[in-house]
């Protein structure tokens, strides 16, 4: 799916395997804060005036 949004990335975070979240949530949520800290690269995202 990663390959089909342009500027997208696809993560497998390391010693996990069904359950992410539960058997490494340090790494989970390091991925998420990354995310959420990135600048937005989607032109649906519309970010109000500054």
């Amino acid at each position: 799916m990663a390959d089909a949004i342009e500027g997208s990335t696809f993560r497998v975070p390391q010693h996990t395997a069904h359950l992410a979240a539960r058997e490494n949530p340090e790494g989970v949520d390091a991925e998420i804060d990354a995310f959420l800290a990135a600048p937005a690269r989607c032109s649906l995202i519309r970010r109000p005036p500054r």
